[in-house]
């Protein structure tokens, strides 16, 4: 709520700065992100980083990852089908909507996971899945300064462990949302 409050004010005053966010710009953040993986109902944290770059004015290329932080969240499906580590990465086309430097945007990101379930007393040995994925992400963003701007995004990714011998599949779908600073640079001479 306080990072809405800043952002409104922020884009208050940025009416009258010269505009920051165009073609040529190449942004990057990374943050913790809370996530719900709801087919499992559990909760955790996802450490995400984003590289994208802005094409045209409305259309930008974007690269995301996801890294679960073990023991972080709450648990409520059994220790069988508990990641031990989750890796996702997306890579994508966004559209962005809004006016001077606050933007809204939306991506879609086709991607691979990379999970490992950890060992069990019928299965001794870890065992690993590499996984089609869908990510989408819908957000906003006020750019500040040629080198700074602030974020909130709200992401869904579904994926699906696969090679489960313990049951057919287990669901990696999930809700997360980020926030924070992220940086930016322009690439293009104005």
């Amino acid at each position: 709520m306080l990072l809405l409050a800043l952002m409104t004010s922020l884009c208050s005053l940025s009416q009258s700065r010269p505009i920051h966010y165009q073609a040529g710009l190449l942004k990057a953040s990374a943050t913790i992100a809370p996530t719900n993986f709801y087919r499992a109902y559990s909760t955790s944290a996802m450490l995400n980083g984003y590289l994208e770059y802005i094409v045209e004015e409305r259309i930008s290329i974007r690269g995301d990852i996801f890294q679960y932080i073990p023991g972080v969240g709450r648990f409520v499906f059994n220790h069988l089908n508990m990641p031990q580590n989750y890796t996702a990465i997306y890579a994508g086309f966004g559209y962005q909507l809004g006016k001077k430097n606050w933007k809204h945007t939306l991506h879609i990101q086709p991607g691979i996971t990379y999970t490992q379930i950890g060992a069990t007393i019928a299965y001794p040995t870890p065992r690993y899945s590499v996984n089609p994925s869908i990510n989408l992400k819908a957000g906003t963003c006020l750019y500040v300064s040629p080198y700074f701007h602030f974020f909130a995004e709200i992401n869904w990714n579904n994926s699906s462990i696969r090679n489960n011998p313990e049951s057919s599949s287990i669901s990696t779908a999930q809700v997360g949302v980020s926030a924070g600073l992220g940086f930016n640079i322009q690439t293009r001479r104005k």
